[in-house]
This record gives structure tokens, C-alpha cells and sequence, in this order.
């Protein structure tokens, strides 16, 4: 994997942006929410300023059970904007999820044309719509997300830039399996995707895996960024399990593309993601607990080259916690162990309240 990382920071900054030029597609842009009031006078303008530049667009919002007044705020934001009544309408769920969101929304989608998602926590600048939509005259892409804009003082900072290192390093290869959820489109007609499944919330993860499976390029496009407007610190232990644990129940799902996917790019990528996502946060937490199992008998003077050996990896992980990255790793490797174990015992992550974790 350490390699892996090193051909990542060495490609990814030759990366050319897949775009074909203009395209007539018609363009449906799904805005979900849930509990969050204090994000959408934040994000929904920031989006409502992109569709002076798109002709043939149209904006669903989908309020997945909201508790709050979010639904009020966006009508309000809405009225008061430029943008044609005709172009927008306000579905409310009943039921909570982000899928069945994107499911609600898609009842809109006239059969033809491109779908993009934007969440109410990103903050989108201006023409990155067009940027995105423009992208799809190559007909080789089935799925295209921004990247994120990391500020340097989130508490996942180094973890979040080494996961855009490779989703870039992947995207140049066309297989990328984790796309950015908060900024994503796809072209449901070449990917024949319509409709997500509910029991899952990594809509992302399946978005990029019916372009892969459809031979369809599915990449992130580095020079559209979006910033998180939402508070960096906020219910973010129970976000990165929710996340994890969907990206791996996907991952486990599909398991046939480390055999069945379309090219051998595809395969390889697959098969280090199911190794960094699924197998090293286990490794990584044995590597702690090591200690506690030979420890006694370092102590006592019984210990084997064996031992020595084994005690060696661990003492470097506990030193790397110093770091940012290397307290990163750990907590997003228990983010990890823990949506595992909660998958294992059956409880579902589907439930999607991002206002409130």
C-alpha cells in the first residue's frame, strides 16, 4: 500500500481533466437535506448561481423528513431567486434516507440526460455545474464527482488529502470506486442506474460501481472543488462509521468485479480498495493489540526472535501517533472496525440525518 501511495503522489499531478466540450444534455440537479436549516442559506444559493450558465436544467429538492424549518428556508431562498418556478420543485419523504431520497428525486428524471447531486453541506462555486455537465460529451464517462477543498485545520486533514491523492491516482486509470458523494453526476442512461438501493447509504459507491460494471469511466475531476460548510468537528465519529460501513458493505457486495470487471485497471483498483478498506483497519488494530499478547513474556525474559520480531511493527505504529497522520489512520481505522462490526450484527447504516449525525 506504501507504494501505492508513492505512485499516487507521483501520477496524480499528470492528471488531465476527462471533458469533451459542450454537450446538450438536459441536466437534473437532486438537492437532499435533512435537519439542516443552518446549512441552506449556506449551500442552495452557492448552487442557484450555477443555472444561469445551464440551459435545459432543473432542480429537485428532496426534504428527507426534516424536524427542523430547513423546508421553509429553501422555499423562501427559492422564491426570492431569479430562477423560473417552473425549474424547481420541493418533494417531501416521508420516511428518512438518503437513498430513498435519490429514489423520490429520480421519480423526476425524464429518461434522458445527466443527474447530479449536490448535499446541502457543499458549498459550490460558481460554473462547476457547467464544468461537470461539459464533461460528459466524452463519451467514455459514466460518473464524475469534485474534490473536496481540505482546510488545513479539519481533524481529518491528512486523511482526507491522501484520499484525494487516490482517488486522482485512480481516476487516471478511469476506476475510480470512491467517488465525492457531495458534488457527484452521473449519466443514468450509460450506467443504467435509476434507482439506489435503500438498505445502503453509499449512493456514491454504487453510482461508481454501475459505470465500472457498465464499462464506463468513473473519475473525480481535480480541478472542481466544493468546500464542507458544515462544522468540521460535528458528529464526525458517527459520520465516518456511517460512510465506512457503506463503502465497505459495497465493496463486499460486489466482490465478483475483482473477477468480472470490465478491464484489468478496473480489477487492480478493486482489489487494493477492498485491501485498504476492509483489511487494513483490521491490521492496523492488531498491530495495537499486539502488545498486550506478547508483552508478558518481554517482560518476563521468555520472549522468542518471534516475539521480538512482531513487537517491532507495533512499537512504530504507537510512535507514529505523534502525528496527525498517523492518529488519522487510527481513527479512521476504528471508524472502520466499527461499521464492520455493526454490519456483522445486522444494524443498518441507511439512516441518513446529517444535520444530526
Amino acid at each position: 500500500m506504501l507504494a501505492r501511495f508513492i505512485l499516487a503522489s507521483r501520477n496524480s499531478i499528470l492528471h488531465t481533466a476527462q471533458e469533451g466540450g459542450d454537450v446538450e444534455d438536459s441536466l437534473l440537479v437532486i438537492y437532499p437535506f435533512r435537519n439542516e436549516a443552518d446549512l441552506i442559506p449556506i449551500s442552495l444559493p452557492s448552487l442557484i448561481s450555477n443555472f444561469s450558465e445551464i440551459p435545459k436544467s432543473r432542480l429537485v429538492l428532496v426534504d428527507s423528513a426534516s424536524e427542523d424549518n430547513g423546508p421553509e428556508i429553501a422555499k423562501e431562498i427559492l422564491s426570492k431567486s431569479d430562477l423560473n418556478p417552473n425549474c424547481w420543485k420541493l418533494i417531501s419523504a416521508k420516511s428518512p434516507g438518503k437513498s430513498r431520497a435519490l429514489n423520490y428525486a429520480m421519480t423526476e428524471y425524464d429518461g434522458t440526460g445527466i443527474v447530479a447531486m449536490v448535499d446541502a453541506d457543499a458549498a459550490v462555486s460558481h460554473g462547476s455545474l457547467k464544468s461537470i455537465r461539459s464533461c460528459f460529451a466524452n463519451p467514455e464517462i459514466g460518473a464524475i464527482s469534485a474534490l473536496e477543498s481540505v482546510d488545513t485545520n479539519h481533524p481529518m486533514a491528512q486523511y482526507k488529502k491522501r484520499s484525494n491523492l487516490l482517488r486522482k491516482y485512480e481516476s487516471l486509470k478511469g476506476s475510480c470506486f470512491v467517488l465525492e458523494g457531495s458534488l457527484l453526476a452521473w449519466h443514468p442512461l450509460r450506467i443504467n442506474l435509476r434507482r439506489f438501493d435503500e438498505n445502503s447509504n453509499a449512493d456514491d459507491a454504487q453510482i461508481a460501481i454501475s459505470a465500472i460494471r457498465s464499462g464506463f469511466m468513473s473519475i473525480v475531476h481535480p480541478s472542481i472543488r466544493f468546500e464542507d460548510s458544515r462544522e468540521k468537528e460535528r458528529n464526525l465519529l458517527k459520520r465516518s462509521v456511517r460512510r465506512s460501513q457503506g463503502l465497505s458493505s459495497q465493496l463486499i457486495k460486489n466482490l465478483d468485479l475483482l473477477w468480472s470487471a470490465p478491464d484489468r485497471n478496473a480489477r487492480m483498483i478493486f482489489f487494493y480498495n477492498i485491501i485498504l478498506h476492509i483489511l487494513v483497519p483490521w491490521c492496523v488494530l492488531s498491530l495495537f493489540l499486539i502488545p498486550l499478547s506478547v508483552g508478558p513474556s518481554l517482560y518476563s525474559g521468555q520472549s522468542d526472535l518471534l516475539e521480538y520480531t512482531v513487537i517491532v511493527p507495533s512499537c512504530v505504529m504507537f510512535v507514529s501517533l505523534i502525528s496527525k497522520t498517523g492518529r488519522g489512520l487510527l481513527f479512521g481505522s476504528l471508524c472502520s472496525i466499527v461499521g464492520h462490526t455493526r454490519a456483522l450484527f445486522g444494524i443498518r447504516a441507511n439512516i441518513w440525518n446529517p444535520g444530526r449525525g
